[in-house]
């Protein structure tokens, strides 16, 4: 069983090019000014020039967003044999020597910045390093209320039919804590709630097979019966944009799975 609900799981946070529903245009302000990415420069920590992960990018701007600084000790190893031993506090940066992105503009401490606390959220929330994956399935809410100061809630949200049994659910569901899972109306009123008082969103969306990403959601307007949103793609600024919540994203199939982390600083 555990077996076939963590390859159920892969997918979880595999990103690959995609896109199903296009980008709308709206005149509605949102939270994040940053436009990161998990590739490339902004990877140059990471062992062996593996990818961030999309948790991490899209972790990193809203602990970016709230100047919410890691500290602690992780050690653990990556399926890969990667062995990750580090106290996050030994790592010192200053808030404002960062950058809206990287380009050939942003200054050497800027991108070094960036890079390292892209890293160390990739630490923190316990990266897979040369997967797709981490040693969580699904709910970093452990890892990060643990590694940073803030009260972090995973709630989730699924569109019928998935390829999981009810057992399955009730399985990952005890060994992840998931406690929340919501409705539609919940999920538009836990949106509008932290986006009102300032609190970008952890927004992870998937088919659990095959595909999936995480981003963060930094706006929404509501139009007739549309929930819009304004999410951020963490990947320097390309794809984000304006989307309904509840339509299928980047695969026809990716509404059945919702997930959404609130990040509280304390």
């Amino acid at each position: 069983m555990k077996r076939i609900i963590f390859c159920l799981l892969m997918a979880v946070a595999t990103n690959s090019i995609a896109q199903l529903q296009p980008t709308a245009q709206k005149n509605a302000p949102f939270l994040l000014k940053t436009n990161w990415d998990q590739f490339g420069s902004y990877a140059r920590y990471v062992p062996d020039n593996h990818v961030l992960g999309c948790w991490s990018t899209a972790l990193a701007q809203i602990f970016y967003y709230h100047r919410l600084r890691p500290s602690g000790i992780v050690d653990y190893q990556c399926s890969k044999g990667y062995v990750i031993r580090d106290t996050l506090s030994k790592h010192p940066f200053s808030w404002d020597q960062f950058a809206p992105e990287i380009d050939a503009t942003t200054s050497a401490v800027a991108k070094n910045n960036i890079a390292l606390l892209s890293y160390l959220t990739a630490e923190a929330i316990r990266k897979d390093f040369g997967t797709g994956h981490y040693l969580e399935l699904v709910n970093p809410v452990g890892q990060i209320e643990k590694h940073f100061p803030c009260k972090a809630d995973f709630y989730v949200s699924f569109t019928e039919p998935i390829p999981l049994s009810k057992d399955q659910l009730t399985t990952i569901s005890r060994q992840e804590n998931i406690r929340n899972v919501v409705q539609r109306d919940d999920v538009v009123k836990l949106i509008r709630e932290e986006i009102d008082a300032r609190r970008p969103v952890y927004f992870h969306f998937g088919n659990f097979t095959t595909y999936g990403h995480s981003t963060v959601i930094d706006g929404y307007q509501q139009e007739a019966d549309t929930f819009w949103v304004h999410i951020n793609y963490g990947s320097s600024g390309q794809r984000s944009g304006w989307y309904d919540l509840f339509k299928p994203i980047d695969v026809a199939d990716d509404i059945k799975l919702r997930a959404f982390v609130t990040i509280k600083p304390t």
